[in-house]
């Protein structure tokens, strides 16, 4: 699901109407940085990305969804010469009663805030093994 990271960027970026500079510019990324994410050279920070969807306006739990649809279309997208699917399409997104939508997005974003903590902490060697 990873590997697809940067098309994922690329796909909400253009449909924003961004261009890289002005997305990197407004997340605090270098546009550098930000083109090996979009071509799959480097994998981002979690709080790099985490900055990146909130210029982009994207929800954790959409960003995953068109990660996953992305996933169900790697035969289109690893062929050259079939079109890269549109976000328009991804299953699923809208479906869902407006307080559900927002209850998942409350979940994965205490989750990714655990996850940065946990990471945190055991960088400063805070949480040892028993």
């Amino acid at each position: 699901m990873f590997d697809r990271i940067g098309i994922a960027l690329e796909l909400i970026r253009q449909l924003r109407g961004m261009n890289q500079v002005s997305l990197a510019r407004a997340a605090g990324v270098g546009k550098s940085q930000l083109s090996k994410y979009v071509n799959g050279k480097e994998k981002p920070k979690l709080e790099s990305l985490e900055k990146l969807l909130a210029v982009l306006r994207v929800s954790p739990v959409t960003f995953f969804s068109v990660l996953a649809f992305l996933d169900h279309q790697a035969v289109r997208i690893d062929n050259p010469g079939e079109p890269i699917p549109r976000l328009e399409d991804v299953p699923g997104l809208g479906l869902l009663p407006e307080s559900l939508q927002d209850a998942l997005e409350k979940v994965v974003r205490d989750l990714l805030a655990l996850q940065g903590e946990l990471v945190r902490t055991t960088l400063k060697g805070g949480v040892r093994e028993q």
